[in-house]
């Protein structure tokens, strides 16, 4: 086996990692590729306690002919749709998550002020739990733009709202066979479990050696928006070694600036975050001194910061009395593709998991979630290639204490962080750790204009 870019080729011994042991209901444990199995075989660990049966709202442009083929998708997602293989056998959603809901008929949206109209009404209702409001958009937003707008309002109200693209909706209807459309519906269910406050599992085992996970994501706000001024929004997303959230933090119109792809940010911004976050580790820990001296803060970033960003992380990281950390650059879109030139080959490579180093205690490649499926060139070795992408998650050990450097237990931290994201969980898109990928979103929340980043982690679903 072989790693190969347009520059360069070596061989280089590969790694699998074992997947993490998941809890469900009354602590039937289970390991499984793609964990809706799992679901089925052992229940999901917490149901939401709801006060009525749940109702899906769909509201869809005015004058969009898509209301027939949204309810095909909304009525497939209550009874089943039974596909070819296992994978994409979809049960009723009553069997699969222990309750049934209700389909509600498609209304109309003329623009934003009759979403935020239907927003407010559920709002109003004493079980808004038990509601969600299906938005078919035209198209993709961007920061500012519609998607955006709603979730700020729809998450200010308490309601959640679950956004399907109008081509998604025609690909369902016209392009997938039952198989395809099984996939769809594993994924699109556990949003809606999730949504509605449910929990399909945890991680059984806690992840050893370490207080605490952070992650740090800074969003350019106005620039993204047309706005001239840079300023922009800092949030941290804070979890246990259990994966637990237990904290977000943010600060709005900070000073960043990019130079040389490197983003600096205010240094007293990060200094004072860094500490208000470690303030609530400290609090989480049942033996912090113990913690504080033999663990490690464990800070995950996606962006490449400028130098002295890092310095002033790991000197609020000393004055809080933490001893040990490491900050890991994850970066979701690796230089490196993976190639297969054996004859044989089994139906899944590269399993998830599987991992490299490139420069050992520095950089490693890492696959963690994501379906993947053969294609063969004429004329040349097979390959494997994701179905929307091929690269792994390249992993680099940025900054550290004076003895720390990038191990096994890292990659395996952030494969087992990635399985607690809870939906899409085959879909190649979903490579990041839930920390990490739900912390962008409540940063852009916030560039949005939310006042607040105190609310339950299912509204960044």
């Amino acid at each position: 086996m072989e790693v190969r870019d347009r520059t360069m080729s070596f061989t280089k011994g590969l790694n699998v990692l074992e997947p993490p042991l998941l809890e469900f209901k009354a602590g039937k444990k289970g390991i499984d590729p793609v964990m809706a199995f799992a679901v089925l075989d052992y229940n999901p660990l917490e149901v939401p306690d709801l006060s009525s049966t749940p109702k899906i709202y769909p509201l869809i442009p005015k004058h969009d002919k898509t209301s027939k083929n949204v309810m095909t998708i909304l009525n497939d997602l209550r009874r089943g749709k039974m596909g070819k293989y296992p994978r994409s056998k979809y049960k009723a959603f009553s069997k699969t998550f222990g309750f049934d809901i209700e389909i509600e008929d498609c209304e109309e949206y003329e623009g934003e002020s009759d979403v935020y109209r239907k927003i407010t009404e559920v709002s109003r209702l004493s079980d808004r739990k038990a509601h969600i409001i299906v938005v078919v958009s035209p198209e993709r937003s961007q920061l500012g733009g519609f998607y955006y707008d709603i979730k700020k309002t729809s998450t200010e109200k308490e309601v959640q709202t679950q956004f399907i693209l109008r081509k998604t909706i025609e690909n369902y209807v016209q392009e997938m066979d039952d198989s395809d459309r099984g996939d769809f519906l594993w994924n699109f269910s556990f949003g809606i479990f999730s949504k509605l406050g449910g929990t399909p599992w945890k991680l059984h085992r806690v992840l050893e050696g370490v207080s605490a996970f952070m992650s740090i994501n800074t969003v350019s706000s106005y620039a993204e928006q047309g706005i001239t001024e840079r300023k922009g929004v800092v949030a941290l997303e804070l979890a246990n070694s259990w994966g637990n959230p237990i904290g977000r933090f943010y600060v709005k119109d900070v000073g960043v600036e990019v130079e040389e792809g490197a983003i600096f940010v205010d240094l007293k911004t990060i200094d004072a975050l860094t500490k208000k976050a470690l303030d609530q580790v400290e609090q989480e820990l049942a033996d912090a001194e113990k913690s504080k001296a033999e663990d490690y803060v464990i800070v995950h970033i996606k962006d490449r910061y400028a130098d002295q960003v890092y310095d002033k992380i790991a000197s609020a990281i000393a004055a809080k009395g933490f001893r040990k950390f490491k900050i890991i650059h994850i970066q979701e879109q690796g230089p490196l593709r993976l190639y297969d030139t054996s004859k044989s080959r089994g139906s899944s490579w590269p399993q998830e998991g599987t991992y490299w180093y490139l420069e050992d205690g520095n950089i490693a490649f890492l696959y963690t979630l994501g379906g993947w499926r053969y294609s063969i060139s004429e004329g040349k070795e097979p390959y494997v290639i994701g179905t929307h992408d091929v690269s792994p998650l390249q992993v680099n050990f940025t900054k550290g204490d004076e003895n720390s450097r990038l191990t096994n237990d890292d990659l395996r931290h952030i494969y087992h962080l990635t399985r607690l994201h809870y939906y899409s969980a085959d879909l190649p898109r979903i490579k990041m750790p839930f920390t990490l990928r739900l912390g962008e979103r409540a940063a852009r929340l916030a560039a949005s204009g939310l006042a607040s980043l105190d609310f339950p982690i299912s509204f960044l679903y």
